[in-house]
């Protein structure tokens, strides 16, 4: 299977056809000149590592490894645990039912999920502007994903969060 293309080059039009090949695409030229292409060969990987990203706008989202996780352990909705000392928060499985649930959205491939936690990120104080990426980690026995927040981003007078002055 072909795709052919035209290129206007130095005032004349070149036919240039895309062959289908595993490794290489070759480009042919009209005036029977060649040039060849090499796949780039992606580097990712399977993520095993369960990670959460605090997103401005009030969402948690959860990589592939962490929504293969919630799947395998057909958890659907969580209770958001907070540690001020510690300055941890956690996911834990519960059930529908329970009056302060969240929705875990898992996308269909479980390339990855969210959930929406607006008023709990407010509660604690979550000041980042931008995506911040939090490695978690999955206590089997609790059902639940824990992670440790870095205390740049949280209010300071309401945790007890110590910061020199002159570094925000």
């Amino acid at each position: 299977m072909s795709a052919g293309i035209r290129l206007r080059c130095t005032g004349k039009w070149l036919n240039i056809r895309l062959l289908k090949c595993f490794r290489r695409r070759t480009v042919r030229l009209g005036d029977g000149a060649h040039m060849a292409y090499e796949v780039f060969k992606r580097t990712a990987a399977r993520v095993d590592t369960p990670t959460l990203s605090i997103v401005p706008d009030g969402r948690i989202s959860i990589n592939a490894a962490a929504a293969r996780i919630c799947l395998d352990s057909g958890i659907k909705w969580v209770l958001l645990l907070w540690d001020a000392p510690g300055h941890r928060i956690a996911l834990k499985a519960t059930q529908k039912g329970d009056k302060n649930a969240h929705a875990v959205s898992i996308a269909p491939a479980s390339h990855s999920g969210s959930l929406r936690a607006t008023l709990f990120l407010k509660y604690i104080g979550w000041k980042a502007r931008k995506r911040e990426m939090i490695p978690a980690a999955w206590n089997e026995k609790e059902r639940m994903f824990e992670a440790t927040l870095p205390v740049e981003h949280l209010e300071s007078e309401r945790w007890g969060v110590v910061r020199v002055k002159g570094i925000s």
